[in-house]
């Protein structure tokens, strides 16, 4: 009984520890996209999280945020819209003291050369505002808001044309955001990145600048520059390095200790490049060592992107960012499944790596031969709990090859991604390995339950002519019935289905008796007895499983098997089946077979929605109830629009198109950086090789563009 007792008390512990971590995807509400992360703040019991997103005004889309806050289990509890607010950077957003928060950020509604500022209460409650600006033919772009002994910090990086850039450092009043001082600092004539201001060890600050020589400049290197300045903004120390700025970001860590780490893909001793190297300097800026992350390019291939650094309570590191592994992949060097995943390190103040977590996030929606089994991921952030457990914060997308499957206004195709893990990067029912493979994130579907309604779309011809109307046919579950002990359900058709693990049964009047016609489990093939109302018989209807994906609904996805039926009236059918739902096209729930000849009775165009107890599936773009006419199709006129990139100022313009459209524009590894109407001009921070589309009335159109 004493053991029986100490074996229920652990399930219930190991029960609790469960609950306390997860991996959960967001998005809210975002109009086309999907969510990112921003930024985050652990306060008390809760989380403050801000997140990016689309909204849309009259035909456009722009960038906006939502602040939001959640329980430690990532349940929401409030969430604030910001409107045109929106992040460039994703680093340093978010500031909490007291009862205070503050932000800073551009907005996607104002021109390049503003940046705002907001404060709010606790309760998500604006307290003020206010808004910089630099010069009209300039751009303004915030590095984020500061509280470092209650005293509020800023950076921006100002740019204009055939000028160097600049990083302004500022000291700010915590009532209206006044400026009480402000500094500049230079590093190169180019694209400049700052974060991470802080305090160090010694009473005064300390943060990282990276510069970015534009392309075709081969006599610059790109440089890391590790700054220490007085509380009044004075230069007090430095120390430089080159590095490749595209693969990591700006991040810095200074200690209790008085130690600065910080991230390169140079070994600073010898100029030698790495997949990815830890840097430790002194309390005088020297440099003690230079690690390389963990790597086998004969067995991994793997290639790193430091997001951030952090530290542990216990003086340990904590890197954050994103690596490329192969070890996944069929061939040597990579394949589809080979794309980037979050990762999470821990090493000690020595350089000695702890461990190495890798967490692949799986691609449910589309074909794994085709797209790939892995969605990317990144993890932006990660911060300690009192009790040692790690937050971690990123983003989950789908790259461009696998975008390429989707709607341009599918807005489900980013989502913000929460993690908790221990203290050793672990999750429960997971193998405690380096590379965790998260399981299947698709919502369970329940069986078919009372006032569960299917919405079919039926065209009618009523005049005949071109004129065709488009209208729902509704089906619901009516009612219930036990039938052989087996509880079953009865629709508007009069047909009486019930549900068993994977199996969808439908009952047969005739043959008195529950017939298989849907097996969601096998990848066998399989028949079943059905009625032919053509024969006046009863005849086998032999099925064969030509594939199994799922199908990209909104925000969810739907499991699918595309069926090949075959019987002696009628030719091969092929039909893709939804799982609980039915058939995709042309018949209800049920398949209707053995009208040979006949004409199939009532048949419908293709399904529109489903909506159960758990789940409301829209398979089109326009409301469930909608009813519309159509009498042709507009043909799309081929005119080509003309984009022209100022190989100086970087501006893009567009010419040949006479109405507003939308842009989006795309870096190398398909994440999107900038999107909105177009108006005059698109000014991207930033150098190299970009996806810009355009949609248009007149089609969607795809560039590349090398910026400088």
């Amino acid at each position: 009984m004493r053991l029986l007792l100490l074996n229920i008390y652990f399930l219930i512990i190991n029960s609790i520890c469960a609950q306390n971590f997860y991996s959960k995807l967001y998005n809210y509400n975002s109009e086309i996209f999907g969510s990112t992360f921003g930024d985050n703040i652990l306060s008390n019991d809760q989380m403050i999280m801000l997140s990016g997103s689309a909204c849309k005004a009259d035909n456009f889309y722009y960038n906006c945020s939502k602040l939001l806050t959640l329980d430690l289990k990532g349940n929401l509890i409030n969430l604030k819209e910001l409107d045109s607010l929106s992040f460039i950077d994703e680093f340093n957003i978010l500031v909490t003291s007291g009862n205070s928060i503050y932000f800073g950020s551009n907005s996607s509604l104002l021109p390049s050369n503003n940046v705002v500022y907001k404060k709010y209460s606790k309760d998500l409650k604006l307290v003020y505002t206010k808004i910089d600006s630099s010069e009209s033919n300039s751009s303004l772009v915030s590095r984020g808001v500061y509280l470092l002994n209650d005293r509020l910090y800023s950076m921006e990086v100002h740019n204009q044309s055939n000028k160097k850039p600049y990083l302004i450092v500022s000291r700010r009043d915590t009532l209206d955001f006044s400026i009480l001082w402000s500094q500049n600092f230079h590093l190169g004539d180019f694209y400049i990145d700052s974060h991470d201001l802080q305090l160090t060890g010694d009473g005064n600050l300390c943060f990282i600048m990276k510069s970015n020589p534009k392309t075709g400049v081969s006599n610059l290197e790109p440089m890391a520059k590790v700054i220490k300045i007085s509380f009044d903004g004075i230069l007090l120390d430095s120390y430089e390095t080159i590095d490749l700025y595209k693969k990591n970001y700006a991040s810095l860590l200074h200690t209790a200790n008085q130690e600065y780490y910080f991230a390169s893909h140079y070994n600073p001793f010898s100029s030698v490049y790495t997949v990815g190297s830890i840097n430790k300097l002194d309390k005088d800026l020297n440099l003690v060592w230079s690690n390389e992350l963990i790597n086998n390019q004969i067995v991994d291939g793997r290639s790193y992107k430091v997001a951030r650094i952090s530290g542990f309570k216990n003086g340990d590191i904590l890197i954050t960012g994103e690596v490329r592994d192969s070890k996944d992949s069929k061939v040597i060097g990579g394949d589809l499944s080979t794309v980037w995943n979050g990762f999470l390190c821990r090493i000690n103040s020595d350089g000695k790596m702890k461990w190495l977590r890798i967490y692949k996030m799986p691609q449910e929606v589309l074909d794994i031969n085709t797209y790939g089994q892995f969605r990317p991921s990144i993890i932006k952030k990660a911060t300690e709990f009192e009790n040692g457990d790690i937050l971690a914060c990123g983003d989950v997308y789908y790259n461009n090859i696998q975008q390429s499957a989707f709607p341009p206004t599918d807005n489900n195709l980013w989502n913000m991604w929460v993690l908790r893990v221990d203290s050793n990067g672990c999750l429960p029912n997971y193998p405690c390995d380096t590379i965790i493979r998260l399981k299947n994130q698709i919502k369970p579907f329940r069986e078919i339950n009372l006032n569960t309604e299917w919405t079919y779309e039926k065209v009618d011809n009523p005049a005949g002519g071109p004129l065709k109307e488009f209208i729902p046919v509704k089906v619901q579950v009516i009612d219930t019935i036990r039938i052989k002990d087996t509880l079953s359900y009865i629709t508007s058709l009069k047909d009486t289905i019930y549900s068993e693990e994977d199996r969808m049964y439908f009952w047969d009047g005739r043959q008195k008796r529950f017939i298989l016609y849907y097996n969601f489990g096998s990848k066998e093939s399989y028949s079943f007895p059905f009625w032919s109302f053509g024969f006046k018989r009863v005849d086998t209807a032999f099925v064969r499983i030509d594939s199994v994906y799922y199908t990209k609904v909104g925000s969810d996805s739907v499991f699918t098997q595309l069926l090949h039926v075959k019987t002696t009236a009628e030719d091969e059918l092929k039909i893709p089946v939804y799982k609980s739902i039915g058939p995709a096209t042309y018949y209800y729930q049920k398949l209707m077979l053995g009208y040979g000849l006949l004409e199939v009775p009532n048949p419908v165009k293709d399904i529109r929605c489903f909506k159960s107890d758990t789940r409301f599936l829209n398979f089109k773009n326009y409301d469930c109830d909608t009813t519309f006419f159509n009498t042709s199709v507009k043909d799309l006129y081929s005119i080509k629009p003309s984009v022209i990139v100022d190989q100086v100022s970087g501006e893009i313009r567009i010419y040949n198109l006479d109405k507003s459209f939308n842009y989006s524009i795309y870096n190398l590894d398909g994440r999107l950086i900038n999107f909105g109407q177009y108006k005059t001009r698109i000014l991207i921070n930033g150098s190299g090789l970009f996806l810009l589309n355009l949609r248009t009335t007149e089609g969607v159109f795809t560039y590349k563009l090398v910026l400088p």
